[in-house]
């Protein structure tokens, strides 16, 4: 399991996007997820780090569209 080297949320809505960068600098992975449904997503979840996984869940709960 690799972790989400980064994490990229819209200003204007709901739209998140997860990244995997290879060490080359690539993109290994690019998924673009409503935040909303995040929580309902664990195996995404596990794959974020502690403040980034607080950090979204608390978007989440608080975005509006």
């Amino acid at each position: 399991m690799a972790y989400f080297t980064e994490w990229r949320r819209s200003m204007d809505g709901p739209e998140l996007a997860l990244v995997t960068i290879r060490t080359n600098g690539s993109i290994a992975e690019w998924i673009t997820q409503d935040v909303r449904e995040l929580p309902d997503r664990p195996e995404l979840l596990e794959r974020l780090g502690p403040v980034a996984r607080e950090r979204l869940l608390d978007d989440a709960r608080t975005v509006q569209v």
